[in-house]
């Protein structure tokens, strides 16, 4: 089950998102296509430079921030389902970084001008846990095959068939069966499905951000994985990490 959490909506153009559990009061930065970065809050020193640019690649725009030796890229894709969020994080700076990407939250708003007039997200929580990915993909299979086998048994065929009469005598008769030529199709369905399901869990495993910190003079790199909305038509990104809220801001096309 997802877990949720609370996000707080100044009711100004330049408002933030940031996770309840956070007593304290953290640095936020909104990432824009200005070169300085969009809004940042008070508790970002005015001497503290972060640098904001794109990164245009063959599959699509990657978003990133510098600040301090720090580079945080990241690039989102949009599923019928899910937001995938290709992320990595370059540490080139003295100390270790702490992250936690179970903490990383969306905010999923109708349109555009309802985030910024401070209304209330149609829903706001935090990314699908790597463990919650794996088992979804293996249940949506598991239940397809579940309903495919269910289907075929119930299929029904009419075949001839030959019985023999006391007297020695044979004859046909018509009679309603099991259409195993359908059985057999689910059952070669289902298997499919399974190795399906097998090597897309075996990716979301190998391909997930589970790292928690990010070591001096080194690099992490992985997808995390958001719920999509389909009625949202703008998704407000908080991804903390160490001491500062990174805020993307996303649009969507229209369903």
């Amino acid at each position: 089950m997802l877990r949720f959490t609370r996000f707080i909506i100044p009711l100004f153009a330049a408002a933030i998102l940031t996770t309840a559990a956070m007593p304290q009061v953290r640095r936020t930065v909104v990432w824009s296509g200005d070169r300085n970065c969009g809004w940042k809050n008070a508790a970002v020193p005015k001497n503290e430079i972060y640098n904001c640019s794109t990164i245009e690649t063959e599959r699509g725009s990657v978003s990133v921030v510098n600040h301090n030796g720090v580079s945080l890229s990241v690039a989102f894709l949009d599923q019928d389902n899910s937001f995938t969020v290709a992320v990595e994080i370059d540490n080139k700076a003295g100390d270790s970084l702490m992250f936690d990407t179970d903490n990383w939250g969306a905010a999923h708003f109708r349109e555009r001008s309802d985030f910024f007039s401070g209304k209330r997200p149609l829903l706001a929580e935090t990314a699908i846990p790597t463990r919650d990915a794996y088992r979804q993909v293996n249940g949506r299979a598991k239940a397809d095959n579940s309903i495919d086998e269910y289907l075929a048994d119930v299929q029904q065929t009419v075949e001839t068939v030959e019985l023999r009469r006391q007297d020695g005598t044979k004859y046909r008769v018509k009679k309603t069966v099991p259409d195993a030529a359908e059985q057999e199709a689910a059952e070669s369905r289902s298997e499919s499905r399974a190795m399906m399901a097998k090597n897309a869990s075996e990716q979301i495993r190998k391909n997930a951000l589970t790292a928690k910190t990010v070591s001096s003079s080194s690099s992490v790199k992985g997808l995390v994985y958001f719920r999509r909305l389909k009625k949202a038509g703008f998704v407000v990104f908080t991804f903390p990490l160490d001491d500062t809220n990174y805020i993307f801001l996303l649009p969507k096309a229209e369903n």
